[in-house]
């Protein structure tokens, strides 16, 4: 409702225009009314009933402003904004695709709703807010150096022209040597630790427990990861084709055959084996 009364401040610009207000408002009218009642049923069933009534006031709060029939006004611009609707999406369709996933391929029993989920709901809410800000912070030094090299577009040409599964095996190659280098760097450097530590206070892996990161090495480490994406020339479907397996590397899975075990959890890994640092064990 809030992305429809100030898009102009609260959605991504690029996106604003394939909106469909007609089906946004039914799916809002629909999230108000089952909001509602939920809150209403755990008023009733629990002994606490903070969260329930919480709830319930959000709901009456934002019907008050106007709910499924609040004024949209997607034609206002401005040049600045926070990326809620961004963060909406991305944990619709994030949620929609890992969550059953890991419940029928779960590393660890453990529920969805699981400790410090709360945490890590904040710092996904954070990095997807300021979308704008972060995407000019994470992509400017890739667009500096194009600019400053454009003498190799020759080069580029050249590798763009390779097959695809080419450059996809490219892509993957040098992104996981240029992490492994930056994420082995936050444990041998003392007052890089102290940023990557926050990285570590999650006791639980899942979907969304990569996102418990801070500010800074998130900025660092998506500026570091997209110059051997952008510099070569790789072409943009690798590019998503990177984003989009990138995307599993936290999943709370583990695949089973008939000899062996798989865990899909890479990230989780090399934060292990990574803990044989100085720094590492002695925090």
């Amino acid at each position: 409702m809030l992305c429809l009364l100030y898009p102009q401040w609260l959605t991504v610009a690029d996106v604003r225009g394939y909106y469909n207000v007609g089906i946004i408002r039914v799916a809002l009218h629909v999230v108000l009314i089952a909001a509602f009642a939920l809150g209403a049923t755990s008023v009733a069933l629990r002994k606490t009933r903070l969260l329930g009534g919480a709830g319930m006031v959000v709901v009456l709060i934002a019907t008050l402003l106007g709910g499924s029939r609040a004024s949209a006004r997607l034609a206002e611009h401005s040049d600045v904004y926070f990326g809620l609707d961004f963060f909406l999406l991305n944990l619709i369709l994030l949620g929609t695709i890992f969550i059953p996933i890991e419940r029928l391929f779960k590393r660890q029993d453990q529920p969805v709703f699981r400790d410090d989920w709360r945490e890590d709901l904040f710092y996904f809410f954070v990095s997807s807010l300021f979308v704008q800000s972060l995407a000019y912070l994470s992509l400017t030094p890739s667009m500096v150096m194009l600019e400053g090299t454009a003498w190799a577009s020759g080069f580029r040409q050249m590798i763009a022209s390779q097959p695809l599964l080419l450059q996809f095996f490219e892509i993957m190659l040098f992104t996981d040597i240029v992490q492994y280098g930056f994420h082995r760097s936050f444990y041998e450097i003392p007052w890089l630790w102290r940023f990557h530590s926050v990285h570590h206070s999650a006791q639980k892996m899942d979907w969304i427990a990569g996102s418990r990161m801070h500010l800074f090495e998130t900025i660092l480490l998506r500026a570091f990861t997209t110059l051997p994406m952008y510099l070569p020339g790789l072409a943009w479907t690798c590019r998503t084709g990177f984003v989009c397996v990138h995307l599993f590397r936290v999943l709370n899975v583990c695949v089973r055959t008939c000899e062996c075990q798989i865990p899909i959890s890479l990230p989780a890994e090399a934060d292990r084996r990574a803990t044989l640092s100085p720094l590492a064990s002695r925090d």
